[in-house]
């Protein structure tokens, strides 16, 4: 059954739902006239309950967010279908620039709501735009008076973090102080994130890119932090190891299924090949000396690892940090996300008996005490 246009309900869809997109300003004008809501073109749209933003930001950090070039980007007014039926009057994007859009969408394909269709790169518009740039002619956005920012991760009309092409960006965290000169957004805030919430609040307060340096930062505790909270992360590492290895005494890993098909975890820490590549790429130090390895896969980065001696203990280290940052210092929540990853972790995080009971987090419970 067919529906009419249903702006309102756009926006409603819009005010609840978290997305990424690049901001896009229409002759002059940066907001839908008949909605009051901005225009954008959509790279991703997720489901706020179930995509944790920190889990979408850490893949959307690592991407090319270059704002399309209006003359190089043709345009096909058309209309779309939302997710309840109704008409959405669009202008559909084509060319090497939309096809970086719809490259980054993919890399979200494990996020988000069920598809049926294909996701085209384009630009959502009021009714009146859209027959006036039909009746104009327009080939190209650029002919349209259309004009492209930067990507944007927002949830509703809150913006959590902006990504610069050519910047390596962090998620925001809490700091005691904000010094006056820190002018890009999402600069690193000091230490260590509180919790989530926190982050939420402040990245909504700010938004941001940060001059590239490490992505996740390495693993330091003072003898203070050590007593206030008793966890130690290079104990917390040899209890990994123990547990996937017995401290690198059995090494030879079993071949992994699903998206990790026909290839094995490798090493005494049981790194899996994505989260090897995934590491190296997030931090520059690590992707500088070691970049080779985030293009190998099966027995090519096995061999790249075994030239490397010591880049196995890296890659843990930064990879611990990364779990760190995101579920603190918790032995459990950090045994569970190395074997279920961070996305698996928050959703498991909402019934603490599937942490609590989970094998692989008993293992690590009891090897973690038994380590000095």
């Amino acid at each position: 059954m067919l529906k009419a246009e249903n702006p309102e309900a756009y926006k409603k869809l819009a005010e609840k739902g978290m997305m990424i997109g690049h901001s896009v300003t229409i002759r002059g004008q940066t907001h839908r006239p008949d909605i009051d809501m901005p225009y954008h073109a959509t790279v991703k749209l997720f489901n706020p309950d179930q995509d944790h933003a920190t889990a979408v930001h850490d893949i959307a950090r690592t991407l090319k967010f270059q704002p399309p070039s209006a003359e190089h980007t043709a345009i096909e007014p058309t209309m779309f279908k939302d997710r309840f039926g109704n008409d959405v009057y669009v202008l559909k994007l084509h060319g090497d620039h939309a096809n970086q859009i719809k490259e980054n969408n993919a890399k979200f394909s494990h996020m988000g709501f069920p598809s049926t269709y294909e996701f085209t790169p384009h630009v959502s518009v009021d009714r009146n735009t859209w027959n006036q740039i039909v009746d104009s002619g327009a080939k190209t956005a650029a002919e349209a008076g259309i004009e492209f920012g930067p990507a944007h991760l927002k949830q509703g009309d809150k913006t959590i973090a902006t990504y610069r092409h050519g910047t390596v960006h962090k998620f925001p965290q809490q700091e005691k102080k904000l010094a006056a000169s820190e002018k890009y957004e999402g600069e690193p805030l000091q230490k260590s994130i509180k919790n989530t919430a926190t982050a939420a609040m402040m990245a909504a307060t700010l938004g941001v890119a940060v001059p590239a340096h490490n992505a996740t930062p390495a693993i330091e505790h003072t003898k203070q932090e050590m007593q206030n909270n008793g966890y130690n992360s290079q104990k917390m590492l040899r209890t990994i190891a123990s547990v996937e290895s017995s401290g690198g005494k059995f090494m030879h890993h079993r071949q992994l299924g699903g998206m990790h098909q026909g290839e094995s975890a490798y090493g005494k820490y049981g790194l899996t090949p994505i989260v090897i590549r995934e590491t190296v790429k997030m931090n520059p130090d690590l992707k500088t000396k070691y970049g080779r390895a985030a293009s190998l896969e099966g027995n090519d980065l096995k061999h790249f690892m075994q030239d490397n001696p010591g880049l196995e203990d890296k890659v843990a280290e930064k990879h611990l940090a990364r779990l760190e940052h995101h579920f603190g210092k918790d032995p459990a929540k950090l045994g569970y996300a190395w074997l279920e990853g961070i996305k698996g972790t928050y959703k498991a995080s909402k019934e603490p008996k599937v942490i609590d009971e989970h094998w692989h987090v008993k293992k690590i419970k009891d090897a973690y005490k038994e380590q000095k």
